[in-house]
């Protein structure tokens, strides 16, 4: 469907794009703390198995610098690196247009990556 190697599933949500990996960028660490070793072996073997469901979208958050940086969805962006994938499913969206609160929440669990 996009030219990716892994079949790319279902239907996408109005808004879902294509995002180059290389221009993510993490939040933290993957795997997170508490994940099995395998994790993402495991979840690229999935995608691998079962196609990447494009109602798994991952949010990414457009900064005012132009930085996209991973809302959400850090496993999957890893694992679909690992696959040799060049791009992701995901909803992009503008810093300045998140509610208050979420912002505030980023800058609280993230500070210094956050104006």
């Amino acid at each position: 469907m996009y030219g990716n190697p892994v079949p790319w599933i279902g239907t996408a949500r109005p808004g879902v794009v294509e995002v180059p990996l290389d221009q993510l960028v993490p939040l933290h660490p993957v795997p997170r703390l508490g994940k099995p070793p395998n994790y993402i072996a495991d979840l690229a073997n999935n995608i691998r198995s079962n196609g990447y469901q494009l109602n798994k979208a991952i949010p990414v958050i457009r900064m005012p610098d132009g930085r996209l940086i991973i809302g959400s969805g850090h496993h999957r962006v890893e694992a679909m690196r690992s696959l040799g994938e060049q791009t992701i499913p995901a909803r992009v969206l503008d810093w300045d247009a998140l509610l208050p609160g979420v912002q505030d929440w980023y800058r609280g669990t993230f500070p210094g990556v956050f104006p």
